[in-house]
């Protein structure tokens, strides 16, 4: 999961390395460029928010009051903490005080997705995931054109597909680590040969191609040094989602503001200085003030506050 993820993370920075110098500085990136973000387009979201619904079944597990407080906590928290930052960093801070400006923020849109579709979970519980999975892919297609609320309709179909292979129906995990290359084939073959025009090839691809691509990952995968890399970003997957955004609009402001107007040396700084930035944020999270940045610290009752010689536990043990 964590490599997997790593994967799409740094596939979401390198789409963001290449836009934002377009949409910032009018700065296009080349052709070839944006014929790799295309291909991975279906790929990038699909995935993060697959995985993030194959962690739901363990979170159901635990009392309600603790599952949604840790949701508040890890998802709702880290979400106005950056919407604040991004309307700073665009000088709309007098946003605010109007909610609609809130739902969602530019980029930030995945954690409160995310967030509503946890807080939806536990009311769901009874019905059938896959009924859940149908309904949202054909509403999805059914509203296409409804901007904000077709994406969250579409985006709840990949999230509650993760928690039925994970969750619901964990056995469905063996048949597609089975079929991992057969799925992984098609997504491609209709990449290529039909495109993403038309909305149920789209989700098609998506879908086949997300699911080919974790069977391949959970049956063949084992962690190796180069490989490293890719499962520490997945493990802070959090932090490099949340920050590269604001650090490569602040180095396209910069190379703007000396009149640098090289599409290449945009995306290179941005891509590599965002990356090192993140990477900085992931070591320092023991830092209170930097895990402020990303989730709110629990509150411990007086049976959690043991003496320092009784709590040398693991974190998280």
């Amino acid at each position: 999961m964590d490599v997997l993820r790593g994967t799409a993370m740094a596939a979401l920075l390198l789409w963001h390395a290449s836009s934002i110098p377009s949409l910032y500085s009018d700065i296009p990136a080349p052709d070839w460029l944006m014929v790799i973000n295309s291909a991975l387009s279906p790929y990038r979201m699909p995935t993060l928010m697959m995985l993030s619904g194959m962690l739901l079944h363990r979170s159901l597990s635990k009392p309600l009051g603790e599952f949604y407080l840790g949701k508040i906590r890890t998802l709702l928290w880290p979400y106005g903490v950056w919407a604040v930052i991004l309307l700073a960093i665009q000088g709309r801070l007098d946003s605010i005080t109007r909610p609609q400006d809130w739902i969602p923020v530019t980029y930030i849109w995945f954690l409160l997705f995310v967030f509503l579709y946890y807080c939806a979970a536990p009311l769901l519980k009874k019905v059938p995931a896959e009924l859940v999975v149908l309904t949202a892919l054909v509403l999805s297609i059914v509203i296409a054109d409804r901007g904000f609320i077709s994406k969250f309709v579409l985006f709840s179909a990949y999230f509650y597909l993760g928690y039925l292979i994970n969750g619901k129906r964990p056995a469905l995990h063996g048949h597609i680590q089975r079929a991992a290359i057969p799925l992984a084939v098609l997504s491609v073959v209709l990449l290529v040969l039909v495109g993403t025009e038309n909305p149920l090839v789209l989700r098609a691809i998506s879908v086949t191609g997300v699911l080919g691509f974790i069977g391949l990952c959970s049956r063949w995968y084992r962690p190796s040094r180069p490989s490293g890399v890719g499962e520490s970003v997945g493990r802070s997957s959090i932090v490099y989602y949340l920050a590269h955004f604001p650090v490569m609009v602040g180095v396209t402001s910069a190379l703007d503001a000396f009149g640098v107007q090289s599409a290449g040396v945009h995306i290179a700084l941005g891509l590599t200085i965002a990356a090192l930035l993140c990477a900085v944020l992931a070591r320092g999270q023991r830092l209170p003030v930097v895990r402020l940045l990303f989730s709110l610290p629990a509150l411990r009752s007086r049976r959690d506050q043991t003496s320092p010689a009784q709590s040398r536990s693991p974190q998280g043990a």
